[in-house]
């Protein structure tokens, strides 16, 4: 029986200096169940602000508001409690605190952005400091009508390498905001027949909420290919096998999917991603 090397597998940990994806983003279509975005169940909601945009005023029509959703890292400031991501600092609309035991955890928060004045030094007159929102001060960045919850391991940075039974690959990667992900398949220059392709290449990007769920969902598929003893340890693969890397903050694996029932439950969620049909 011939065997497949993972000779295409990159380390999951160099997606945090990825460069751009070469390939052309498509629109992306969810076509299995298991990867539908659940709504958000907050874990705490902070008290809605006054004028605050959450209802329509008596007599005005109800208007599609925006919802962001961010993960970082819950800190107290000058101006209350705040969620720092790489390059941002939002506030935390309507809460005054953290609660104890939260400021230095990381948490996702959710709520409608909005630009806000941020404060700034200046000097009197008499050469004195003093500290107040100049007009012309830069935007800061504010979460209204904010819900937040202890991050989980799908909601912190992680990746998937998967070659499939032909070789294949597939890479995800999470950056805590949005899930890029690419599809690199075998051509027939590459194929041990010279006539075999894997198809065409694509790439696509996933929500915060539905990066969180495909990553539940594939860890979960994972689990039960192990409880099925589909599992080995990685080396030389026989034909139709799966390698699969995963990477979260749970730690690092590296698996063969041996053939089977199980181990197809991970390929058609990996699939899914550019709406092919499960093997």
């Amino acid at each position: 029986m011939s065997s497949i090397e993972p000779s295409r597998v990159s380390s999951a940990r160099r997606f945090r200096r990825a460069g751009p994806l070469g390939c052309a983003v498509l629109v992306l279509s969810l076509a299995s169940p298991a990867l539908t975005a659940p709504p958000i169940a907050p874990t705490s909601r902070a008290p809605a602000a006054a004028g605050s945009k959450s209802a329509p005023a008596p007599g005005e029509d109800a208007m599609p508001i925006e919802t962001r959703r961010v993960v970082g890292l819950a800190a107290e400031t000058k101006l209350g409690p705040v969620v720092q991501t790489p390059g941002d600092a939002w506030r935390v609309g309507g809460l005054d605190a953290w609660p104890p035991g939260i400021a230095g955890t990381r948490v996702w928060v959710a709520g409608h952005p909005e630009a806000v004045a941020q404060p700034v030094g200046e000097r009197d007159a008499e050469g004195n400091w003093q500290q107040g929102v100049a007009p012309d001060s830069g935007p800061g960045k504010r979460l209204q009508d904010a819900r937040w919850g202890p991050a989980e391991a799908g909601d912190v940075a992680w990746s998937v390498t998967l070659l499939d039974g032909s070789n294949n690959q597939t890479t995800v990667r999470f950056d805590g905001e949005v899930a890029l992900w690419q599809y690199r398949p075998v051509t027939p220059a590459e194929s041990s027949s010279g006539t075999y392709s894997g198809g065409t290449p694509a790439a696509g990007r996933l929500s915060s909420a539905a990066a969180k769920t495909f990553h539940d969902a594939l860890w979960a598929a994972t689990a039960a290919v192990e409880a099925a003893g589909g599992l080995r340890p990685p080396g030389p693969r026989a034909m139709g096998e799966v390698d699969l890397q995963l990477d979260d903050v749970t730690g690092e694996r590296r698996l063969v999917l041996k053939r089977g029932a199980a181990q197809r439950g991970v390929t058609a969620l990996v699939d899914a991603l550019r709406g092919a049909p499960g093997r």
